[in-house]
């Protein structure tokens, strides 16, 4: 579980980030990719990372996905590999 409201069910994809396929707790029944960058990313990199939210929060098509939230992991389960002050996209 990542900060007390996405719980882990597999990897979707790694990189410089890794994707996860989550559940929002938050959201009852609403599945969600979330994005995260690694605790010791570059300055660079997080820039990078959040002008790809802004983005993509500007496009509207179907085939898009949406991003709704940005933030920070402040709690993570041990098992879940992700570190406390990565960065997130939802």
């Amino acid at each position: 579980m990542i900060n007390r409201r996405y719980t882990v069910n597999k990897i979707l994809g790694r990189g410089r980030s890794i994707v996860y396929l989550c559940d929002d707790l938050e959201q009852a029944g609403k599945r969600v990719a979330l994005k995260i960058l690694s605790q010791d990313a570059i300055d660079e990199e997080k820039n990078i990372f959040k002008n790809e939210f802004e983005t993509i929060q500007n496009l509207d098509h179907p085939n898009i996905i949406q991003a709704y939230e940005r933030g920070t992991v402040v709690e993570a389960d041990e098992n879940e590999n992700v570190a406390v002050g990565s960065k997130y996209l939802a």
